[in-house]
């Protein structure tokens, strides 16, 4: 499966690295760039949407904050985020 995984963090680097050796296709995104480089079997991408673009999308976020900020760039939510009061 090719996975997009937005959050590398203490626990976003402990379940890549499990999914990578699964067999997964994993790509990943974080706010800082040297999360991501201790990972080794995975594809770093430049932009939270281009995460959407794979088979399933995992977030491992410290807040709701960042969970509001990457809900918007995703096209399933963006949708409803105008037709819903959140």
């Amino acid at each position: 499966m090719d996975i997009g995984f937005i959050g590398i963090g203490s626990m976003g680097a402990a379940m890549v690295p499990n999914l990578v050796k699964a067999g997964h296709r994993v790509s990943v995104w974080n706010r800082t760039l040297a999360a991501t480089r201790a990972l080794e079997g995975v594809t770093v991408l430049t932009s939270i949407a281009s995460a959407f673009e794979r088979d399933a999308v995992v977030t491992m976020l410290s807040d709701d904050t960042a969970c509001i900020c990457v809900r918007s760039f995703s096209p399933i939510t963006r949708t409803k985020l105008h037709s819903h009061n959140w």
